[in-house]
């Protein structure tokens, strides 16, 4: 599986591998849960930062694994010590679908690695949990190698 992947496809499962495990939601007055474009774009920077608590404040209480992932306490360090030295630029944000009780939002990103820089275009599925937009689940995540960067 390559970094861009990982990365995207990571956050999910470290979210459900932690969730319940580093306490409650008192620190969740600075998200906006009523915007799911703003949610969509704190969980992109939480999982660069790494920032497991922010994951798990935006993380849905049923979120759905979007990969096999499901990382112990040491393989989220080993995530943490891969994603932390990347920068990420959120290019673009937007609902491309919405009900009631779902919207689904596709973010344009680039990713700065070690390895060389990553444009990805990510699609993720929110859910309302208690009225605020909380991250569901991953429809689809692509990246592409950028050259020269």
């Amino acid at each position: 599986m390559n970094r861009q992947r990982l990365l995207v496809l990571g956050g999910a499962a470290v979210t459900t591998a932690v969730a319940g495990c580093l306490g409650d939601d008192e620190d969740d007055g600075d998200v906006e849960f009523d915007d799911p474009e703003v949610v969509v774009e704190l969980w992109l920077e939480a999982l660069v930062d790494p920032d497991f608590d922010k994951m798990e404040v935006l993380a849905h209480e049923d979120i759905a694994r979007s990969s096999p992932l499901d990382l112990p306490h040491d393989e989220q360090r080993d995530y943490a010590g891969t994603v932390e030295s990347w920068e990420r630029t959120i290019r673009e944000v937007s609902i491309v679908d919405e009900d009631d009780e779902t919207v689904v939002v596709e973010a344009e990103v680039t990713d700065n690695a070690p390895s060389g820089a990553y444009m990805n275009s990510v699609t993720y599925v929110l859910r309302l949990e208690d009225g605020d937009w909380k991250m569901y689940d991953l429809v689809d995540g692509s990246g592409i190698e950028l050259e020269g960067e």
